[in-house]
């Protein structure tokens, strides 16, 4: 038995050492096949940044997005698009104008990328053909939903459930529901209205994301299972519920599974949290799914379409439901997770820059006012009435849906990548007529960030105008076509669009005449600590001159220091 250990720690040494080896070997090997990837494809004439053969484009991602020079160091990565696009000369010395697709190899942090800043281009593989999720989307949501989500699905499966889920989405069916969301807005109107001050003063500061992300979240929880968990009036912390369940488990994401990531990703700590999660948000929604069952068997009718409702529908042809066992009720659980994942977050993120913005622009918060006067009376309380009576109202506000888009334009929460591949090239490149780009091996970038701040497509770009939503074909001011990438586009674009869009007009219709906002950035740092009454230097964080920023996170961009504002009754 002594004899063997030495021998055996000798085995296992040769063992280790072979797989350094082989380690070592497959990172060189992959390190030229890719360099050399983006040396032939700038040989083909293609417009390529200064590539390095030992460092790829990391330089750039470094300059750009990890540590940007005069900018904030924990900034979300999607700024990086706009400037780059804003600085082309200095990116492209070799080039005449902008390329509306840029190649960027951040190997071996990250998969090699496609940057395309054209919407017509983005066409290409978002509408004609719309091409797959790539992998690191999939692996990002996979922890939570086993990929049996409409988020990360593909092919004949994916047709089938985003079938199912339209009839949810419908413009019919969202007015329909427009007396629960009204509900939850008043919730949220009134936990805002308690911070104010009194007799007219400014209230206290707090964090409006928070405030707003639970809103949407008891509203997506309605849409997906009809019926609200309560986020906003349980107090955070109370219990361990579904709202914590989800804000845990996001910060757990990780996009790029790679060699500097792969310890994140089999942490034994972050798959506890995570099957944490998912067994909590499991048994929630067990019990929702378990009545809407027999709710269906018994063919009794409900007063508008939840998600839940869809999932459990059966194929006509079959005469019984499926069972709710085995990989059809992991397909259901996923749906609803995926549902109430991607559906609050972008939209509480944008309202609050809504409000931000009409803040920015008091011209802009009066023409709002004054339209909602029109509509609803110049009484505030009246609006609720009035969309009660006719849900359909809150349809008739041109102005308020520009400034929701216009919103959406200039502070985009979220991109879409798609999957690269041999078949897939890129031809009609303005400026590049002649080439064609080759995707394959590749993510494709929509660039969201920079094709809505392009001012050959939207005059007056940088400012906020939501006059541009309602000038006519032939104005100046008139949008591109397919130029707004907010929902995405094509056939996998946001399905749930409309429900945001709604949700973002109430809040405006409901908050706008009833409430001031202020942000007291200065007051705010001082309560952090950042500065004293009487530090006149404070190091501050701030994106071009304005202290509300996005910020990188696991999974949609929040927004720097969750937003604290203050709030005043309006007399």
């Amino acid at each position: 038995m002594d004899a063997a250990l030495p021998r055996l720690r000798e085995l296992l040494l040769q063992l280790l050492m072979g797989a350094s080896i082989t380690g070592l070997a497959y990172f060189f090997y992959r390190w030229y096949t890719v360099r050399m990837k983006f040396r032939r494809l700038k040989a083909m004439g293609l417009p390529m940044m200064p590539h390095s053969m030992l460092w790829g484009h990391l330089g750039k991602l470094f300059e750009l997005a990890i540590n940007p020079k005069g900018l904030p160091d924990d900034m979300a990565i999607n700024y990086m698009q706009w400037h780059l696009v804003r600085d082309w000369k200095r990116h492209f010395p070799d080039e005449e104008h902008c390329p509306h697709v840029i190649y960027m190899d951040w190997w071996p942090l990250s998969v090699s990328y496609v940057l395309v800043t054209d919407p017509a281009v983005a066409s290409q593989y978002m509408q004609h053909p719309s091409a797959p999720k790539i992998i690191a989307d999939k692996n990002f949501v996979y922890p939570f939903t086993r990929n049996l989500d409409l988020i990360s699905m593909d092919g004949d499966e994916w047709k089938e459930w985003r079938a199912r889920a339209n009839p949810c989405f419908s413009a019919r069916n969202i007015l329909a529901q427009l007396p629960e969301i009204i509900e939850e807005m008043q919730i949220f109107v009134g936990l805002i209205k308690d911070r104010a001050g009194k007799n007219g003063a400014w209230g206290d500061i707090f964090q409006l994301e928070e405030l707003a992300l639970n809103l949407t979240f008891d509203i997506v929880c309605r849409t997906t299972v009809g019926a609200s968990f309560g986020a906003q009036v349980t107090p955070k912390g109370s219990q361990w519920g579904m709202r914590e369940a989800f804000e845990d488990v996001s910060q757990l994401f990780i996009f790029d599974v790679n060699m500097f990531s792969v310890w994140s990703y089999i942490s034994p700590i972050r798959n506890y949290r995570l099957w944490r999660g998912r067994r909590i948000a499991d048994r929630t929604l067990m019990p929702f799914i378990e009545r809407q069952a027999k709710l269906a068997r018994g063919e009794e009718p409900s007063p508008h379409k939840t998600i839940i409702e869809t999932a459990l529908k059966h194929d006509k042809r079959s005469a019984q439901p499926p069972k709710l066992v085995g990989r059809h009720l992991e397909t259901v659980l996923a749906q609803l997770k995926g549902f109430i994942f991607a559906g609050h977050d972008t939209t509480a993120t944008s309202l609050c820059w809504a409000i931000h913005a009409l803040q920015k622009h008091p011209e802009a918060l009066e023409k709002m006012r004054a339209e909602h006067d029109a509509v609803f009376g110049p009484d505030p309380r009246m609006a609720v009435q009035r969309l009660h009576q006719d849900p359909a109202l809150i349809n008739s506000l041109p102005y308020t849906t520009g400034v929701v888009k216009e919103t959406l334009r200039l502070y985009p929460s979220v991109v879409t990548s798609r999957k690269g591949s041999k078949d897939l090239n890129l031809v009609n490149v303005p400026g590049y007529e002649g080439l064609s780009f080759p995707t394959e091996g590749m993510m494709l970038w929509d660039g969201a960030q920079a094709i809505q701040m392009r001012e050959d497509l939207w005059p007056r770009a940088a400012e906020f105008v939501p006059e541009r939503w309602s000038a006519p074909a032939g104005d100046p001011l008139y949008p591109p076509k397919d130029g707004l990438h907010t929902f995405s586009a094509g056939p996998r674009s946001c399905i749930a669009k409309d429900l945001a869009m709604t949700e973002m007009k109430l809040g405006l219709v409901m908050l706008s005449r009833e409430v001031d906002f202020t942000e007291p950035w200065d007051e705010w740092d001082r309560q952090q600590g950042r500065m004293s009454e009487d530090t006149k230097g404070a190091v501050v964080r701030e994106y071009e001159g304005d202290r509300l920023y996005q910020v990188r996170t696991p999974t949609v961009p929040r927004l720097k220091d969750g937003v604290p504002v203050k709030v005043r009754l309006r007399q």
